[in-house]
This record gives structure tokens, C-alpha cells and sequence, in this order.
């Protein structure tokens, strides 16, 4: 089950949710004003950190031996996460920063979908070097 704060992390970096006392920026807030690289590195920090948590919640904590994942995602995280690539990806001006970005969020997306990833940021640099190595990208 995803809880409520998981719920409410991700749709307040898609601009969906604005909670009072949230002082972290939203990678909705970078894109808007992608001019300050900082605050696109402190949000996606942020809702990486909440992927994490979802992907315990969603997984079991040690997804690779559990056998009680969830069978479906929430509606409202799907399409927050939805939401927070799109707008990294139409972000203007489409900077390196952004589109990094986005390659980060669709690859843990993917990752906590595949259910068998223990360590969701370890995964997610793994991948990065592997891509940073190849040719074909």
C-alpha cells in the first residue's frame, strides 16, 4: 500500500499537490524557472528519495525476495510520475540538466515497476554508467 505522504511527495513535484509547509522545491518549480540549476538538483534529489520510498511500499523491503508487491500502482502516482517526466521533457529551454533528469525518473519508474530492485539510487547510477559507456547513446 502507498501511503499518503509517498502520494502527496510525488504530486507536489508534479504541481498537483502544494502542501503549506513543503520548503523543498518541486521538479514543477525547476521547470518553470530552469534557469537555477540548483534548484532542478535539490528536487530531483527530493522526489528520487520518494521513489525510493515507493519502491519499498510498492515492493516489500527487499523487493528482489518479495512475494507481496503490489499487483497495480495508485492512478494518482502513475500519473504523477507521468506528469513530472512530461514536464521535464517539454521544459524550455530542453536543457542537458532537464533531459538527465528525465532519463533519471523514467529509469527508476521502470525500475520500481520491474519490482525486483533492492536499491533503487544504486540502480539507477549502475545505469547511468552503463550509459555514459556505451556508443549508442
Amino acid at each position: 500500500m502507498v501511503s499518503a505522504d509517498v502520494i502527496n511527495r510525488l504530486r507536489h513535484h508534479a504541481g498537483l499537490f502544494t502542501h503549506r509547509d513543503e520548503e523543498m522545491p518541486s521538479v514543477a518549480q525547476a521547470t518553470w524557472a530552469p534557469d537555477d540549476p540548483r534548484v532542478l538538483r535539490l528536487a530531483l534529489e527530493d522526489l528520487v528519495a520518494g521513489l525510493v520510498r515507493l519502491n519499498f511500499e510498492l515492493n516489500g523491503p527487499v523487493p528482489s525476495e518479495s512475494e507481496t508487491a503490489a499487483q497495480s500502482v495508485p492512478r494518482e502516482v502513475a500519473y504523477a510520475v507521468a506528469e513530472i517526466t512530461r514536464m521535464l521533457r517539454v521544459c524550455r529551454p530542453v536543457l542537458e540538466a532537464t533531459h538527465d533528469a528525465a532519463w533519471t525518473v523514467e529509469t527508476a519508474w521502470r525500475a520500481i515497476l520491474a519490482g525486483d530492485i533492492d536499491d533503487l539510487a544504486r540502480h539507477v547510477e549502475d545505469e547511468r554508467i552503463l550509459r555514459e559507456g556505451s556508443t549508442l547513446f
